[in-house]
């Protein structure tokens, strides 16, 4: 299976860096022309960027959706069992 490709909400840099190691293929929403297969994001962040300013991106996974996860009500374990959960 293709590695997914997961947008990580700015300010979360420990999960960026946690799910790189994992093996998943990390990018800024605005920052790629891949499908996206899951975004990460926090409620909590005092980062508000989140839009798709530019159009690039697809926001479509592989399987058709795309799989938010808030990190706010979810460990680094948990966000790791969802994303390998998504085929």
């Amino acid at each position: 299976m293709p590695r997914l490709v997961v947008v990580v909400q700015e300010g979360l840099d420990n999960i960026s860096k946690n799910l790189e190691k994992a093996g998943y293929k990390v990018v800024g929403l605005d920052d790629t022309t891949e499908n996206i297969d899951a975004i990460v994001y926090s409620p909590f962040s005092t980062n508000t960027h989140t839009g798709n300013f530019d159009g690039n991106s697809r926001l479509s996974g592989s399987n058709g959706f795309v799989v938010m996860i808030n990190a706010g009500e979810n460990s680094d374990e948990e966000i790791l069992t969802k994303l390998e959960n998504i085929k």
